[in-house]
């Protein structure tokens, strides 16, 4: 049945179109569940996924603004809160009734600062979102509420209407109100496959959440999706991989679990399954894993069931530091699980940090030793970006770990061109270009200078906004 409101779902947008190179290899997975939910509960719903689709902000509101929406739901990451705010507020110059609802990570972690920060939100969604919206936009076919005249509207009835819904923080004539924190879905077979009808452009990389959670404790992460592994069934997963075969022919399959080995048992089970319905021999996927808990006769199995690359969290080639942040491995983990996955056949990805608390050129130099070293067959060095939610950040704050905290704009928050964090003896500049020897060194020092010009074509744009922030530096090796 369908029913009379009508929602807009729109991701990150950006500020000008996108080019083909800067678009993100995947769709959003986020807005695709929240699409799907609403559509099999017989909402109209329009998605629009910019970033993926190159799509400009001027035909972002131009197709809002035709819908008429009574519900605009945005999401945004906390370097993209600014922009995203912007086009909310050129949105609601348009669709002055529409309930404006900010959800995404930014908003999870400081919602009432999100909202005290950006009047044009109505409301912030926090965690996960598919229940908490599917809530509140049946609470406003319930009420007939589109939000008309919303600012004179008795708080008495804006009370009614969303003081019973889990997981949301909201406006109330001047007050914000945070109501009880809605517990994490448990149950994720339940929930319909993401849809991706919005999408445009050919979906090449098909990404895939087989679980959601993260039990680790990391300093520099917010675990927005909760401290616990949440797993769906195997044969749930599998049935997902073999529609989005018919619907999308997909190059790729990205698992993008947080901890996609978490289980070895239950990465078996799925690996056997995909074997079992004869999809290894029709896709290729990739998937994150942790250094611990893992073993070549694992990597084996995925390599049988069509895995063709698995990614590492490796953070620093300090022993001490990887025990300050609370990463919970040893440099012998690290080594031992790129070398089993290695031996199975599969390529190798590393992520590492630079500047974290109390981290020294000395350190730094380790770290860029040790990522050189593993030789993995794509390596990422960030610089350190205190998210607000974060040990990091809190840190920073106070001033510890030798932070300096450079900036409160939250544009500043990106880890590859923010500037958002230095040290007392690593000051900004020192950490990009420790960051640029690191990508250097990683590449150069092993030879591999067709993978880094690879890297250059792809990230063009990305990379000729570093080279311009080279030149306030002096570039030493």
């Amino acid at each position: 049945m369908r029913n009379l409101v009508r929602v807009a779902l729109l991701s990150s947008i950006p500020s000008e179109i996108v080019q083909q190179h800067d678009r993100p290899r995947y769709p959003s997975l986020s807005l695709a569940y929240l699409s799907s939910v609403l559509k099999a509960n017989g909402f109209e719903v329009l998605a629009i996924d910019a970033k993926f689709d190159g799509i400009s902000q001027s035909e972002v509101i131009d197709a809002v603004t035709k819908f008429r929406p009574h519900v605009i739901g945005f999401t945004a990451m906390t370097h993209e809160i600014v922009n995203v705010a912007k086009l909310a507020r050129r949105l609601g110059d348009n669709l002055s009734t529409s309930l404006m609802l900010i959800g995404g990570p930014h908003a999870t972690v400081a919602p009432v600062r999100t909202l005290q920060k950006f009047t044009t939100f109505d409301l912030a969604v926090v965690g996960e979102g598919e229940q908490t919206l599917l809530d509140i936009v049946r609470r406003v076919a319930t009420y007939n509420y589109s939000y008309e005249e919303k600012k004179c509207i008795p708080t008495t009835m804006q009370s009614e209407i969303f003081d019973s819904i889990d997981g949301i923080v909201w406006r109330c004539g001047l007050s914000i109100v945070t109501n009880k924190p809605r517990e994490f879905k448990a149950d994720l077979d339940s929930l319909p496959f993401p849809n991706y009808n919005h999408i445009r452009r050919r979906i090449e990389t098909y990404p895939i959440y087989s679980s959601r959670g993260c039990p680790y404790n990391c300093i520099f992460c917010c675990r927005i999706l909760g401290s616990k592994i949440r797993s769906r069934s195997p044969q749930n997963v599998v049935n997902e991989i073999k529609q989005a075969i018919i619907q999308f022919q997909p190059k790729l399959i990205d698992f993008a679990d947080e901890v996609f080995t978490f289980s070895k048992e239950r990465v078996h089970a799925v690996c056997d399954l995909i074997i079992q319905e004869g999809l290894s021999k029709t896709i290729k996927w990739t998937a994150q894993s942790r250094v611990t808990g893992v073993d070549q006769a694992l990597f084996q199995k995925m390599k049988a069931a069509g895995c063709i690359n698995v990614d590492f969290g490796i953070e620093s080639g300090n022993p001490d530091v990887l025990k300050r942040i609370k990463k919970g491995i040893t440099l012998n983990d690290a080594h031992n699980a790129v070398m089993a996955a290695k031996k199975a056949g599969l390529k190798t990805g590393s992520y590492f940090i630079i500047g974290h608390p109390y981290e020294t050129a000395e350190t730094v130099t380790e770290t860029i030793k040790f990522a050189t070293k593993l030789n993995t067959d794509m390596g990422s060095f960030g610089i350190m970006v205190p998210y607000p939610g974060t040990e990091v950040y809190e840190m920073a704050l106070r001033k510890e770990g030798g932070y300096r905290l450079l900036s409160k704009q939250w544009q500043d928050y990106d880890k590859q061109l923010g500037n958002a964090l230095e040290l007392d003896n690593l000051p900004r500049g020192e950490l990009e270009k420790w960051q640029r020897k690191a990508y250097f060194e990683f590449y150069f020092r092993n030879f591999r200078c067709l993978e880094i010009l690879r890297l250059a074509i792809s990230q063009r744009r990305l990379l000729w906004r570093m080279l311009r922030k080279m030149s306030h530096f002096q570039f030493t090796l």
